[in-house]
Order: structure tokens, then sequence, then C-alpha cells
């Protein structure tokens, strides 16, 4: 390598063999970047990665995803034959449903949970002003309520269902907290 050749870095300055006098001079392009970076860096402005209220909305979008796929209830056939026959046959056939089985409307309620939960999940890549905050809060209060309420009209003791009110519940939480 030869000496005419203009530094980029410390170690390029040492195996061109840039003397410490003329150093200096080179110095200088390190200065203005790192005032560029200071630009976008400030110390004074340092933000935790996220807050509680944004860490609790994330842990319920989770759980309210993952509560779709998870058992929501079991469903009987209808069976017309009767005496013992009909209970034989329901006990043997009954199967479990998960969110994604049970239709309520013209939706199931699994794609309802869902598209709820990343809703307010998406939210969180928006910081709203002062006069959003009121919005995005009733926004989210109303998708983690519409959460919550599917849970309750499907309450019972099933780890969907379970998981989908444990998931409105933080959704609200997370809310209340980041938009307060």
């Amino acid at each position: 390598m030869t000496r005419g050749r203009r530094c980029r870095c410390r170690n390029y300055a040492l195996d061109t063999g840039i003397t410490f006098s003329n150093w200096s001079a080179h110095r200088a392009h390190f200065g203005a970047l790192r005032a560029f970076i200071n630009i976008f860096m400030s110390t004074q402005e340092k933000r935790k990665l996220f807050s509680a209220g944004e860490w609790l909305t994330l842990a319920g979008m989770g759980l309210s995803v993952l509560s779709a796929a998870l058992i929501w209830g079991t469903a009987s056939p209808e069976v017309l034959a009767p005496g013992a026959v009909s209970a034989v046959y329901r006990s043997r056939f009954t199967r479990t449903e998960a969110g994604f089985d049970i239709q309520i409307g013209f939706m199931r309620v699994g794609w309802v949970v869902v598209i709820c939960a990343v809703i307010c999940g998406a939210m969180l890549l928006f910081d709203p002003g002062a006069r959003e905050k009121k919005v995005f809060l009733v926004l989210q209060c109303c998708l983690a309520a519409a959460v919550l309420g599917l849970a309750a009209l499907h309450a019972g003791l099933y780890p969907g269902v379970i998981l989908a009110g444990a998931g409105g519940a933080l959704l609200l939480w997370g809310a209340i907290l980041r938009y307060r």
C-alpha cells in the first residue's frame, strides 16, 4: 500500500504508515462522523426499549393470538335415535373445537381474536401525540374489550378461553398504561 491514500480508520492509518503527526489531519473526518451520530443518538434522549404498557400489550397480543388455536369448547353430534344408543354415540363422538372452528356470525371466533390482537400490537408502531392519545386509547380498549367479550361468551375451563381472557385483560391494561 502506498502512503498517499486517504485514511478511513485508525487501523488503515497504521497499515499505511501514517505517522502520529499527520494523524490529526485525518481525525477531522472522524469528528464529523461522530457529530453526525450524536445528532441521532443524543445522550439526553435515551429511551428504554419498551415501556410497561408496551410490554403488556405485546404479552396480551401473544396470548390472544395463541389462544385462537387452542380448545374453546366441545361439540356433540345431534342424534335422533332414542335411548342408550344416542348417549353412547354422543359420548363416543364428542369432539373439541378450537377457536378457528367456532362460528360467530359470518366469521370464526379465532379470526376475530387474532385480528383484534394484531391491530392492538400494530398500534405500537405509532407514537401518537397528545391529541391522538385519546383516540388510540379508545380504539385499543374497544379491541381488548372485544377479545374479553368473546372469552366471556365462551366461558369455561378451556385453555383457549382462559388465554383469550388473560390476553384481553393484558391488552386493556397495556392500553391504559401506555396512553394515560
